[in-house]
């Protein structure tokens, strides 16, 4: 930047060169004695060649100079002003000439810039302001200059260079709509991006609801079938009661029977009550996202009591490996939540439709505030280049045969916000047999409380979603 001082020299300078050029006048020179004509004719061409380089310099850089004198109450201006405007040849420029073309909603505001600055509020003014062109459109003028006060501090002159911006203001305007248009089609991605977490969640936990509905049909129907054979046998020993023919050997029967029928009964009834209790256990902590103290190993007993639906359907087991007695203080539907999208992943994308594996969970406390967590397969892995992108949002292998990409997603965003712990991944993908991948969960015991806000969108994102990220082998 051109230090003040410097500044106003040059505008100056140019000022009085430009004016003298135009004017055909010799500033700043006497003419006496000691100057020959010669010499003031090479003065005054001098004078003239620097005149036309400055013009040129003003044409090139779409810029014109000031010179105003407070005192008279006139400006001079250099041609390339009103080439600024839009004229091709130099228009009368009566006094209100500048002040005239402001537009309407700088001008208050140019005004009191230069007001202050010549009273002496300020040392320098610098500004951008639009002045209406010629053709009614308006151009962009960025003003920079600096008063020149007499002995007094009385502003006697200011002066100063204009610059036309109108470009550099258009592509400010563009880089605006184009950030703003970026930030509402963001905007309108991450709102999309939630209701498809959210529609997923709900999705997988109406599979579940499905999955628990055909578990619990069983013994319902042994139950109804226990029941029915009950009804039937009382009104066969009633018809023989009331006929008189009742015999003790057929009594007998009957009790046996009843007995029989009421053991299936309690059994059955007990088996859909638990099946029962542990699935509203699992829908009510992932729909709510409550926190509360809870035993790790009952939540994992639980959240595979509920997949048992569908794991029947394969042939893989599970194994779980977690000492008694680990509680922990937080969200056992987020946990739930991403037990359930890990086993669901591995069961759809960890095998071949068929194919007989083991997964394994073990946990084990790390200290007294965190529990290490492992979740292990021992299906076809993941390839190596795609390892970086597991727990991307919407990275699959399987797009269009079910695979959204959200599963892993849901797992770390859960992991890592509601849960307020860590996730890595390994995986040796074939053809080594049986080294499949490992997901490694660390986790606070205590889960921090989260920032506002934090928990809601969390549970939110944490659905139910067994994406599709491992490819088939």
């Amino acid at each position: 930047m051109i230090e003040c001082g410097l500044f106003v020299a040059l505008v100056a300078l140019c000022a009085g060169i430009l004016a003298g050029a135009a004017g055909g006048a010799v500033i700043g020179w006497r003419s006496g004695r000691s100057h020959d004509l010669n010499a003031l004719r090479k003065a005054d061409a001098d004078r003239r060649d620097l005149a036309e380089r400055l013009e040129m310099a003003f044409d090139a850089t779409n810029a014109a100079a000031w010179d105003a004198d407070v005192v008279n109450g006139t400006c001079w201006w250099s041609d390339g002003f009103p080439r600024l405007l839009g004229f091709a040849e130099t228009p009368a420029m009566p006094r209100d000439f500048w002040e005239a073309r402001l537009h309407p909603s700088d001008r208050e505001r140019v005004l009191a810039t230069i007001g202050a600055h010549l009273r002496g509020d300020t040392t320098t003014y610098v500004y951008d302001y639009r002045m209406r062109r010629e053709d009614g459109g308006w151009v962009w003028i960025a003003a920079k200059g600096r008063a020149i006060r007499d002995a007094d501090g009385r502003a006697v002159r200011y002066l100063g260079i204009m610059t036309d911006i109108t470009d550099r203001k258009a592509a400010e305007a563009a880089v605006v709509a184009a950030k703003e248009e970026a930030e509402h089609a963001l905007a309108e991605l991450r709102a999309a991006q939630e209701s498809l977490v959210q529609a997923e969640a709900m999705a997988s936990l109406g599979q579940l609801v499905a999955g628990v509905a055909h578990e619990i049909n069983t013994p319902i129907g042994i139950g109804l079938t226990a029941s029915t054979h009950i009804a039937e046998q009382t009104r066969t020993v009633r018809d023989h009661f009331t006929g008189g023919t009742l015999k003790k050997t057929g009594l007998a029967d009957y009790l046996d029977t009843m007995a029989e029928c009421a053991g299936l009964l309690d059994a059955n009834i007990r088996r859909a009550a638990a099946l029962v209790q542990n699935f509203k256990q699992v829908a009510v902590d992932q729909a709510s996202g409550e926190r509360r103290v809870f035993d790790l190993k009952t939540t994992i007993d639980e959240v595979l009591f509920a997949l048992r639906p569908r794991l029947k359907r394969t042939r893989l087991g599970v194994e779980v490996t977690c000492p008694d007695g680990v509680s922990m203080d937080g969200v056992p539907g987020a946990l739930g939540q991403v037990l359930t999208n890990l086993v669901i992943n591995a069961v759809l994308h960890a095998y071949q439709e068929g194919e007989a594996g083991t997964i394994r969970i073990t946990a084990c406390p790390e200290g007294d505030d965190w529990v290490v967590l492992d979740f292990a397969d021992d299906g076809c892995g993941v390839p190596l280049e795609n390892l970086p992108k597991i727990f991307e949002p919407f990275f699959t292998t399987k797009r269009g045969q079910g695979g959204s990409g959200l599963g892993l997603h849901i797992v770390h965003s859960t992991v890592t916000g509601v849960l307020r712990g860590t996730v890595s991944v390994q995986s040796t993908p074939a053809p080594a047999v049986g080294q499949g991948t490992r997901f490694t969960l660390r986790l606070p015991r205590a889960v921090p409380p989260p920032a506002t806000g934090a928990m809601e969108a969390g549970v939110v994102g944490a659905g139910l979603a067994g994406a599709a990220v491992r490819p088939a082998a």
